[in-house]
């Protein structure tokens, strides 16, 4: 991978959304919540997959929402998300290098994580709608903290050499 090689978003598609898992739970009695006596508890990540050959990417984000009160006690309501986003990228190979560690063009990750995190704040919105979730919305936060989760600590995650 050269320096040389830039990133071009108008070259990123996106293949396909997938939503793996949409998953609310709500094991109370309650079916309002008054948002002055509890909070957010949301975590996130992000699993992706690369296939220089096929001109694929993968990226698996994972959401997990819990309901706590003001107090720091958890109320029995959650949620799981799994959104897999598949996207193809014609000159991926000049972008990526395979050979003693997964280097990636810091433009195309930084792209990816922003993408899938959007995405998946209007996706978990809106399945969120008509239920004690409906007002969860996926804070906004900076794209460091994004590719913080985004690019894994070890190196396996290529799918081809």
């Amino acid at each position: 991978m050269s320096n040389n090689d830039n990133f071009d978003i108008e070259l990123l598609k996106i293949d396909e959304i997938i939503i793996l898992n949409a998953l609310i739970e709500n094991n109370t009695d309650l079916s309002h919540l008054e948002s002055e006596k509890y909070y957010f508890d949301i975590s996130y990540g992000f699993s992706p997959a690369i296939s220089v050959n096929q001109k694929k990417i993968r990226v698996i984000f994972t959401c997990n929402i819990k309901l706590l009160t003001l107090t720091n006690e958890p109320i029995d309501i959650k949620g799981r998300f799994e959104l897999a986003y598949f996207f193809e990228l014609e000159n991926l190979e000049k972008l990526v290098n395979l050979e003693n560690t997964i280097e990636i063009n810091s433009d195309l990750i930084t792209s990816l994580a922003n993408i899938s995190y959007s995405t998946s704040r209007g996706i978990i919105y809106t399945r969120c709608q008509g239920t004690i979730l409906k007002k969860l919305i996926l804070p906004i936060i900076s794209t460091k903290k994004l590719l913080d989760k985004l690019i894994p600590k070890e190196n396996t995650n290529s799918s081809d050499s």
